[in-house]
C-alpha cells in the first residue's frame, strides 16, 4: 500500500491530520474574525501568549514535555503570522472605502 506513510498507524495518522487541520481552522478563524473587526488583534496575540505559557508550564510538568513544547512552538509560529497581518487586510480596505462612501 504504497498510499500509507512508512511507520504510522492508521490512528497516528488521522491524529496527526486532525491537529493540523484544527491548528489551519483556528489561524483562520482568527485573521477573519480579526480582519472583520469582530477580534481585536491585540487580545487574540494576549490569548495565544497565555496559552503558550501554559504549554511552556506544561513542558516542564508532564511526562511529556516533547510534545508540550512542540505545541508551543506552533502556538509561537501562529502568533507571529497574526502579529503580521497587516491592519489594512482586504476587509479592512472594504470598511474603509464603505465609511468614506457614505
Amino acid at each position: 500500500m504504497a498510499d500509507k506513510l512508512p511507520d504510522r498507524s492508521d490512528e497516528t495518522t488521522r491524529l496527526l491530520a486532525e491537529g493540523q487541520a484544527g491548528l489551519w481552522l483556528t489561524e483562520s478563524l482568527i485573521l477573519a474574525l480579526i480582519d472583520a473587526r469582530i477580534l481585536d488583534k491585540d487580545r487574540a496575540l494576549e490569548a495565544i501568549e497565555i496559552v503558550i505559557a501554559a504549554e511552556q508550564a506544561m513542558a516542564v510538568e508532564s511526562g511529556s514535555p516533547e510534545i508540550s513544547r512542540a505545541a508551543a512552538t506552533l502556538l509561537s509560529s501562529i502568533r507571529a503570522s497574526i502579529a503580521a497581518a497587516r491592519a489594512d487586510a482586504p476587509g479592512a480596505k472594504r470598511g474603509r472605502r464603505a465609511q468614506r462612501s457614505s
